[in-house]
């Protein structure tokens, strides 16, 4: 035998609330007395449904720590190679200034000779 209209459609208001309530996510964020006192209403069924919403939303936020923990791995190791790039090219730019100077060096020197040179010449030339 059912029970009276007014009977079944309190209940299912009270279902219909709560499983309203269930489905927004400020409910995760409620007191536990408060989400118990709404669970209470719920049928077994809906009240798995609402654990495996709150352990759903516990395995999301995991899902994210673990991708910003791979995206900080990947962004650690970026950073340990451009320092590693950047100490080699910094090692190449002093090799190439010390390069630099020798040749400057070099070349000062060629000119000394090269003025000794036409000087040897010209005393050869006039004696």
């Amino acid at each position: 035998m059912l029970p009276p209209r007014k009977h079944t459609s309190t209940i299912g208001e009270a279902l219909n609330y709560a499983m309203t309530k269930m489905c927004c996510q400020s409910f995760l964020c409620e007191e536990p007395d408060s989400m118990v006192e709404t669970s209470l209403t719920l049928t077994q069924g809906q009240h798995a449904g609402l654990m495996m919403l709150a352990i759903h939303r516990h395995l999301v936020q995991l899902e994210e720590f673990r991708r910003f923990r791979r995206k900080w791995k990947q962004s650690k190791i970026k950073i340990s190679q451009l320092e590693k790039n950047l100490a080699t090219e910094k090692s190449i730019a002093d090799n190439l200034r010390c390069l630099n100077e020798e040749l400057r060096e070099m070349k000062s020197k060629t000119h000394q000779f090269a003025a000794e040179d036409a000087r040897v010449e010209n005393v050869k030339l006039k004696t």
